[in-house]
């Protein structure tokens, strides 16, 4: 059964990662950066102003866009800054699509881009294939493995739980799950989300 739907008052577990580690941030960025970049040089990487980082330093939230970018150049996973995980949080508001066997999710309250989607596949079945301009980032969250499948003349890339993959979008691709179900958090542009799941657009911000 394909279609869209907003579950009211539910948290998935990726949300609540991602909530926990956009707290645990500023912290670690002070951290991490100390004796190994300066904020220029960390700003060059990721592409955030310095301005931004030294606010994010000083406590304020980052986006969710800014938090895998600096994880990213830091080699840090969100997953490496989880605290306590908050459930039930009534503000919260998951959009939903049901699409060819396939359960995508936002991970924030407006499916606003480039935030990332969440992408639960069955095991032992794989997604449509797609191409789509830009480039693509793939982090699998849970499963075994995951395939990343790029046509007959490529050699598939395997990810495994907390590893990442960006490539050119403009290249058909599809994932298999393994022996369980994935999870993955794809980032995508907006013909990326058109090509994929074209259902869970048509929100505020997109």
């Amino acid at each position: 059964m394909n279609g869209r739907i907003e579950i009211p008052g539910r948290a998935t577990l990726t949300q609540q990662v991602i909530r926990a580690a956009v707290n645990a941030l500023p912290s670690m960025l002070r951290d991490r950066r100390e004796g190994r970049m300066t904020r220029t040089e960390l700003a060059a990487r990721t592409g955030i102003e310095v301005s931004a980082l030294r606010r994010i330093e000083a406590g304020q939230p980052p986006s969710v866009e800014q938090l895998l970018l600096i994880c990213d150049v830091l080699g840090v996973a969100p997953w490496d800054l989880l605290g306590p995980l908050r459930t039930g949080d009534p503000a919260s508001r998951t959009v939903e699509v049901r699409s060819n066997g396939n359960i995508w999710r936002s991970v924030t309250p407006e499916v606003t881009l480039p935030n990332p989607v969440e992408q639960t596949i069955k095991a032992g079945t794989r997604d449509a294939t797609a191409q789509h301009d830009g480039t693509e980032w793939i982090y699998l969250v849970e499963g075994h493995l995951v395939e990343v499948n790029f046509g007959r003349n490529r050699e598939p890339r395997l990810l495994r739980p907390h590893e990442a993959i960006d490539f050119d979008a403009s290249i058909p691709h599809w994932l298999f799950a393994g022996l369980d179900d994935a999870v993955v958090l794809r980032r995508l542009t907006r013909s990326g989300l058109d090509a994929h799941v074209p259902e869970l657009g048509g929100t505020s911000g997109l």
